[in-house]
């Protein structure tokens, strides 16, 4: 044993000095963040009015079957002269918001849509090829929704965490959708259905028209967190969270749907 020990301290002293012999900038080597698939935005311009929505409302539906309704997420956006503005003992879906975003982006007719803000406005039929288009593609950035509500308060908190794969700057925007609602709508065949259930209905922006700025470096988390009411008007149950990046150069980055419940 009194051999051995100091032999013990010798290789020690081997392994320490190895170690410091190593230049400080070459100890830790930077690995790439792996590419992540996309998610694909459509955003569906439509109204209670329009005889042709209830469709385009079935293109989704069709689509989201096709890739799965986490990879092809939905805003129904109520807007124009096709849409009605909620009045007493009427459901309406039209918001002030909505018919923005239809002059922003100069829609002129409905059922149309924007899938991912790439490629201008598309009718219904023409989703299905730009969203296969866009599923190829991978995103340079990832989110994640952490959401916490309170009943009592009906308050909901959504944090945030955005993740670079690659180096992006633009706008954070997110949105308040509702599921479930039956309320009238035109038909195809020319009949008014009272009680058809609208699903994805755009309620509300949490920050803002247009988002806020985001800026997210390549290896990099960001968070954002943002407390936003819950109307008594809509049901908690079917309430969620769409999130998304954009910028002017590559529309949407990324997107994200989550439930407040």
């Amino acid at each position: 044993m009194k051999k051995i020990f100091p032999l013990i301290l010798v290789l020690v002293a081997i392994v320490f000095a190895s170690c410091d012999m190593v230049n400080e900038d070459n100890r830790y080597i930077y690995v790439k963040p792996k590419p992540i698939g996309r998610a694909v935005l459509i955003e569906d311009f439509t109204g209670q009015k329009c005889p042709n929505c209830p469709k385009a409302h079935e293109e989704i539906e069709k689509l989201q079957a096709q890739y799965g309704a986490n990879n092809v997420i939905a805003v129904a956006i109520h807007s124009g002269p096709l849409a009605i503005f909620p009045i007493r003992n009427i459901i309406g879906l039209r918001t002030k918001l909505g018919d923005e975003y239809y002059k922003a982006f100069g829609v002129s007719v409905e059922p149309t849509g924007m899938v991912d803000r790439r490629g201008g406005i598309l009718n219904y039929p023409s989703w299905a090829g730009a969203v296969n288009t866009e599923l190829q593609r991978t995103a340079p950035v990832g989110i994640k929704l952490s959401i916490s509500y309170d009943n009592t308060t009906r308050k909901a908190t959504v944090d945030v965490d955005a993740s670079g794969v690659e180096n992006v700057a633009g706008k954070l925007q997110l949105w308040i959708v509702e599921d479930g609602i039956k309320c009238r709508q035109d038909m195809p065949d020319g009949t008014v259905k009272p009680d058809y259930v609208q699903n994805n209905v755009l309620r509300a922006a949490v920050n803002g028209t247009w988002g806020t700025d985001i800026s997210v470096k390549e290896g990099e988390t960001v968070k954002q967190s943002f407390t936003t009411d819950i109307s008594e008007k809509w049901n908690a149950d079917k309430v969620a969270i769409v999130a998304f990046i954009y910028n002017d150069g590559g529309g949407v980055l990324q997107v994200v749907r989550k439930s407040i419940i």
